[in-house]
């Protein structure tokens, strides 16, 4: 994977629960009699509560208290109706408004412009031929699906607590109440046709406030999103798109410690990429998983994956379902993915490394290279674990007994 196959995504808790929030959509929102607009919890994968999603009209144009019970459910309604629209194409979107706003914004509050065209070539969508061969643009329809996430995510408000700093230093902080939009929309640019249908064309957005002051404050934290996460077709490969969006997350969380192929549990990676398992036939959702990581695989999303604390003889016997979802997979992450946060993102732990454990670290990586091998397979050749051989070759941790000595013989064979 190249460089250019790479996109920079914000990576706090809250944005990505928000993203995947977005993508499930009616799945988990709801309107209850204490709730009057459609919402949902944001939820850590620890369990903590982050704050919560509303789908709402803007309260500075919609004065509730003069409305009666029918226009009230008349906005309900309305409301609800985006919320069924809401598909992993409203994340999609999400993403690239602020992964473009990332390149081009120099303060929290920089708008920029994103042309309705651009999103769909992030996509993968190629622009229909016209005469002769020749690119003829994107078709109405593909705008209007675009268009139509846009004014969604204009409704999308969050509510949720940020650190904000107290001295130029950002060491005394102190937490705030904030309740912000998703999406800042500031301009739509539109064309009229001879029909006097009209065609959204550009806009100029930033993301809420929530997520803007902290990508620029001592809170950013950045990752490295595959551009294939918005390629994969939202329908036919919705599974893939999800799993890339969630190890990217992972594994920058995870570069700290040098731990990106630590075991994840298969109940995890299905809650994860919303695959429910099929309770009288759980080979086919075992099928679908493996379809997905093979496909991420071929296209070079990750490196390798294989089973690891998994009883495979169980498959097929009675009442293996349930246990397979206590079963682990390692996923390794392309070389470009470690060597960037090896190299852009700085450790306190780093200087702690001794020369010799940096050249040895050194060596390893560069005879496996060599000899073309993935960490996978270089670890299954020394006798290791391949979680153990990626913190070795990351620095972040010091080979010792046995391991050193099953590494040294690996060398010299």
């Amino acid at each position: 994977m190249s460089k250019r196959k790479l996109l920079v995504i914000d990576n706090s808790q809250l944005f990505y629960h928000t993203r995947e929030q977005l993508s499930a959509g009616k799945e988990t929102f709801e309107v209850n009699d204490e709730l009057t607009w459609p919402s949902s919890a944001l939820i850590s994968s620890k369990g903590y509560h982050l704050g919560q999603l509303q789908i709402s009209p803007d309260v500075s144009s919609v004065d509730l208290s003069v409305l009666n019970q029918n226009q009230l459910e008349m906005w309900q309604q309305s409301m609800l109706g985006y919320v069924s629209q809401m598909n992993d194409l409203t994340a999609d979107v999400f993403d690239i408004l602020t992964i473009e706003w990332l390149k081009n914004a120099s303060t929290p509050t920089d708008t920029v412009e994103i042309d309705v065209d651009d999103i769909l070539r992030y996509r993968g969508i190629v622009p229909a031929l016209s005469g002769q061969k020749r690119l003829g643009g994107y078709r109405p329809q593909q705008r209007e699906a675009i268009a139509k996430q846009i004014q969604i995510l204009d409704h999308v408000w969050i509510e949720a607590e940020r650190e904000i700093p107290l001295d130029d230093n950002g060491i005394n902080r102190k937490k705030q109440k904030l309740k912000s939009r998703a999406v800042h929309l500031h301009l739509e640019y539109r064309e009229q046709d001879e029909k006097g249908n009209t065609e959204l064309l550009m806009i100029r957005a930033r993301p809420g406030d929530i997520f803007s002051h902290t990508l620029f404050t001592n809170g950013r934290q950045t990752a490295l999103l595959s551009k294939k996460a918005l390629e994969y077709d939202v329908n036919k490969f919705a599974y893939e798109k999800r799993l890339t969006r969630y190890l990217s997350y992972l594994w920058r969380n995870r570069q700290k410690n040098g731990t990106y192929t630590d075991s994840i549990e298969i109940k995890k990676l299905l809650d994860a990429i919303r695959l429910r398992l099929n309770k009288k036939r759980p080979g086919r959702t075992l099928e679908r998983l493996e379809k997905a990581l093979n496909r991420l695989q071929e296209d070079k999303v990750i490196e390798s994956w294989q089973y690891c604390e998994a009883d495979l003889e169980l498959i097929g016997k009675r009442g293996w379902g349930k246990k397979m979802l206590n079963w682990k997979i390692e996923i390794e992450p392309p070389e470009i993915i470690v060597e960037h946060y090896t190299n852009k993102i700085q450790n306190p732990t780093d200087h702690q490394h001794e020369p010799s454990t940096e050249n040895f670290a050194k060596t390893i990586k560069e005879t496996r290279k060599e000899r073309s091998l993935n960490l996978s397979q270089a670890a299954e050749q020394m006798g290791i674990n391949v979680g153990t051989l990626s913190r070795i070759e990351n620095k972040k941790t010091t080979p010792r007994g046995s391991t050193k000595q099953k590494i040294n013989q690996w060398l010299k064979s």
